[in-house]
């Protein structure tokens, strides 16, 4: 449990600084960092919601501006810790869902959080390079970054 706890607050340390980037760039910002940025946000929203049973608020591919990145983001990542927080220990429950082309699945909540959790780290990558790719400087989200930033 301690572990998925780091990781939820890693996730949220490091979406927030590449928010944080984008917004910092503001019009420079590339198009396809924000398409991926609206996508961890949005997938981490559509994960909670199989979660919790609840239609999520936007699809997995759908496009926002920062603002509502921001909001999506913030809003996934509090829920997901509400469920980190009310399931305790019991993260082997199965939750049935259908995925985004509506084929039936299972997975524990333990799979599902450590989906989101690594999916998102997948393409904060991406949105480097490409920030990286148009001559801006991505900002370093690894795991040890956040470690050395939030040791006391």
């Amino acid at each position: 449990m301690e572990s998925l706890v780091k990781l939820w607050q890693y996730t949220g340390w490091a979406n927030d600084i590449v928010l944080m980037t984008l917004e910092k760039y503001g019009p420079q910002a590339p198009a396809t960092s924000l398409r991926l940025m609206s996508h961890i946000a949005n997938s981490q929203y559509v994960w909670l919601s199989r979660i919790i049973g609840q239609q999520a608020p936007a699809a997995i591919w759908d496009e926002h501006p920062l603002e509502k990145i921001v909001r999506l983001n913030s809003e996934s990542l509090q829920g997901l810790k509400a469920v980190l927080d009310e399931q305790g220990e019991n993260l082997s429950a199965i939750v049935a869902y259908k995925n985004s082309s509506g084929i039936d699945f299972e997975n524990s909540i333990l799979d599902i959080l450590m989906q989101v959790f690594t999916h998102g780290g997948y393409h904060r990558a991406q949105i480097a390079m490409d920030l990286r790719q148009k001559g801006l400087e991505p900002v370093n989200t690894d795991y040890v970054s956040w470690v050395r930033a939030t040791r006391r």
